[in-house]
């Protein structure tokens, strides 16, 4: 009995780690120390929209679509999972605004965010570092693709601190 009790606790310690194969769904398995009981599968929980503002809207693009000036915290750059959080905020914003054609530009710095929208013109290259990323959706004039999400749009790959974050994907907030 006493080896039935240390392998559950290993195989409950295992999943804890992460979803085992099998379960299809991003779930975990949940296991019992009860012989005989099933495993059953639970959802996995959502992730958590990090705090953000929306500090002001620019001028319509234009299509007439909003552009959204955001705040996020500072972000951590010692990996690219600062770029998660970003894509969370962009998927609040979108139901907020009830779809993905908006434009936004994603700073971690609330003075420098301000500035931008009183301005609405190119950062001074000082600024760079905290225009963290800027969102386009649904604009169809010649870009190559209508959704797109740039890191860093203000720097190069060269530029210091944020130059290895610096590039842009093809990306939605939702289904189109």
């Amino acid at each position: 009995m006493g080896r039935m009790i240390v392998g559950a606790a290993v195989l409950v310690l295992v999943t804890a780690c992460g979803s085992p194969a099998g379960t299809g769904d991003g779930g975990t398995l949940a296991t019992s120390a009860v012989a005989g009981t099933p495993p059953t599968v639970t959802a996995a929980p959502q992730p958590v929209t990090p705090e953000y503002s929306v500090v002001g809207e620019a001028d319509t693009r234009a299509d007439g679509k909003s552009v959204y000036f955001v705040v996020v915290d500072p972000v951590d750059l010692r990996s690219d999972s600062f770029k998660q959080d970003v894509r969370l905020v962009l998927q609040a914003v979108e139901e907020t605004d009830r779809g993905p054609h908006f434009s936004a530009r994603v700073f971690d710095d609330r003075a420098i965010a301000v500035e931008a929208l009183a301005r609405e013109t190119d950062l001074q290259e000082s600024q760079s570092e905290h225009l963290v990323a800027m969102y386009v959706g649904g604009l169809t004039d010649g870009l190559g693709y209508p959704y797109y999400l740039s890191w860093y749009p203000g720097a190069t790959m060269s530029t210091p601190i944020v130059g290895p974050h610096a590039g842009s994907e093809q990306w939605t907030p939702a289904a189109v």
